[in-house]
């Protein structure tokens, strides 16, 4: 079966996502040569909190790539465990998309990276949230 890719945008570089990878998570460098770029999370671990926070932590180093990896660590993982929490899981045939949802994302991802000293300013933190928010839902993360 052909591996199906989701295409998003993340501050402005397109990406597909890949949730079928071999391994545990990876982004590509938006400058490398390639028509888009590739975020990968292990297929295996789908609907699991380990599976949000390396899908997070690879979504934030998509919306910057020289992104401290101590802040990008611990946003994704402070980030995964406030959304698992909250009740957002992976879902294979996702349910109905609603606005609410995608704010939720964006609003727990604010709160958090505004909490975490990582000298974005607001437009960056807000763009970044908004993105990967949308990126979030767009393969299948709902509450439930």
């Amino acid at each position: 079966m052909k591996k199906q890719f989701i295409r998003v945008v993340l501050n402005g570089n397109k990406y597909y996502i890949d949730r079928e990878a071999d391994y545990a998570g990876w982004a590509d460098n938006p400058g490398w040569d390639r028509t888009y770029p590739t975020i990968a999370v292990l297929g295996g671990m789908k609907n699991t909190q380990n599976s949000l926070d390396t899908f997070i932590h690879e979504c934030l180093h998509g919306c910057d790539g020289s992104a401290y990896e101590p802040m990008v660590t611990q946003t994704a993982k402070n980030a995964a465990a406030l959304l698992w929490n909250e009740g957002l899981r992976y879902y294979v045939r996702p349910v109905k998309v609603t606005n609410s949802v995608r704010k939720f994302v964006r609003g727990a991802i604010m709160a958090v990276l505004t909490g975490c000293n990582c000298k974005w300013d607001k437009l960056k933190i807000d763009v970044t949230a908004r993105d990967i928010a949308a990126a979030a839902v767009k393969v299948g993360y709902r509450l439930k």
